[in-house]
């Protein structure tokens, strides 16, 4: 396997992951494996990874679509488990590095914030300003101390702003980004309104 194919499927798995893992962990999934194996996980990463993903990476169209296919085999066949917690273990700072870049590039060139890619980030809002579990993954007291500080309770657009202002999380206010911050809050809204399977499913059907 050449080296620009290896870092190809190294970004691939880490987004896809990233964006997977926190509504995965809110479902009560433990691992990649039961992901493939749960139809409304599976279809949240399909449409992440064709419709969101592979378009911003770079890379001959081909060559992405058998990376995804190839991964998929991984997730679905590995004998050792990959723990959605592991993933999530300090989740902020891997999906500011990994998924965040892929984010902004879609919104800059299609006009629109990503649902899927977005819905993964809101998950991740709504697992660390929810009720804390004894259960969640490792992360840095900084980021503990950031969410504690927030509910997932709030009105979405409070929250939209008070996570995605805050630069201490992210280095940055995320709130430049074009289009993220109201897709963000859209999002949280129905995640509590109208709960986590159907905001899932609403975010890869691209419904208004």
């Amino acid at each position: 396997m050449s080296q620009e194919t290896e870092k190809l499927e190294g970004a691939l798995e880490a987004a896809a992951l990233l964006t997977l893992a926190a509504p995965a962990y809110l479902m009560g999934l433990e691992t990649a494996g039961q992901c493939m194996r749960e139809e409304k996980a599976r279809d949240f990463l399909g449409h992440a990874l064709l419709d969101e993903i592979l378009p911003a990476l770079s890379g001959e169209k081909s060559e992405k679509e058998n990376a995804a296919i190839r991964l998929c085999g991984r997730l679905e066949t590995a004998q050792a488990p990959l723990m959605l917690r592991g993933v999530l273990s300090g989740g902020v700072g891997k999906w500011a590095d990994n998924v965040l870049p892929l984010l902004e590039k879609r919104c800059l060139e299609t006009g629109e914030a990503p649902a899927c890619l977005c819905f993964g980030l809101s998950a991740l809002i709504m697992l660390w300003t929810g009720p804390q579990a004894q259960d969640l993954p490792d992360e840095d007291g900084d980021v503990i101390a950031a969410f504690n500080a927030l509910s997932c309770d709030m009105p979405p657009e409070t929250l939209s702003y008070a996570v995605l202002s805050d630069q201490a999380l992210w280095g940055r206010d995320l709130r430049e980004i074009p289009f993220l911050e109201d897709k963000i809050a859209d999002q949280l809204r129905d995640l509590q309104l109208i709960g986590l399977f159907s905001a899932m499913e609403k975010a890869w059907k691209k419904e208004e």
